[in-house]
This record gives C-alpha cells, structure tokens and sequence, in this order.
C-alpha cells in the first residue's frame, strides 16, 4: 500500500507540524501521523456539553511527510469550525475539489486563474482531527514517511 493510499484511507489523521518555505521559496512541509482508537473510554467537555463514554485516539509513532514544492495559496481552519468541507470533491482524507468555496476565494484574491493554465491548478484537501487544510497548487503531492 503506497504512503498516499495509507493516509487517505486512515481512520484518524493528525496535522504534527507545518512548514512553509521548508526547503525553497513557497513550498509547503505537512508532518502527519496517523491516530489509533483506544478501548479506554474518556469524557469530553466541550463548551460546557459533557460527552461521556467516547473511545480516546493516540497518535502513531510513525511519521509521515505530505511535500508540495509550490502553493498559489493555503488556508488551515480549525475543524471545529468547519462547515462541512463544502463543494464538489473525491477523496477521504485527502480530497482533490472540482468546485468549493475555497476555489471561488482564490479566483478573486490571486490572480492564478488569469496567469496560469486552469486545466493544472488543483485544490487539494486535508481533512485531519484538529484542522483542515485547503491547498491551492499546480503541483502533485510528494508522500513519503518522515524521519526527524
């Protein structure tokens, strides 16, 4: 199974570290680790609403690295606030968009759809426990595990 085909298909996804201008101008660094679900049972409070019994996640001792050599724009949302990862995608945890908001945002904010060819610029999704992260590239993925 190739690293991309572990973390899209993983239950539980982490976001470790974010690395801009890593290696070079305008590159994006993503550390993930995967989670697994504990049968310790913990209680949450969230804003003032209890939730009890809910199944803890640890995070994996294996790191693994997600590396774009360049963005056009990037976005993390907290997930808590999320709305639902709206648009038009395919994907688990790694989502690839035809159509979203995010899309929309970046036609108006950059001027990437007026420069570049359109047919190359992708939105890519990372869809994690704590956060969310819209990526706006001409560029694929490089994945691999990361050692520190």
């Amino acid at each position: 199974m190739s690293v991309f085909e572990i973390l899209n298909s993983s239950d539980y996804l982490f976001i470790d570290k974010i690395i801009d201008s890593a290696y070079g101008d305008n590159d994006l660094l993503i550390i993930v680790t995967l989670g697994n679900k504990s049968s310790q049972k913990v209680n949450i409070d969230f804003n003032s609403v209890n939730i009890n019994d809910v199944n803890e996640i640890s995070r994996s001792e294996i790191k693994y690295r997600i590396y774009l050599k360049n963005y056009i724009s990037y976005l993390v949302i907290n997930e808590s606030y999320d709305n639902q990862s709206i648009g038009v995608y395919s994907g688990n945890k790694i989502r690839q968009y035809l159509e979203s908001p995010f899309i929309e945002m970046c036609k108006k904010q950059t001027l990437s759809y007026q420069i570049l060819d359109i047919e190359n610029i992708k939105h890519y999704g990372l869809m994690t426990e704590n956060h969310i992260i819209n990526i706006l590239t001409e560029n694929e993925f490089e994945f691999g595990e990361f050692v520190e």
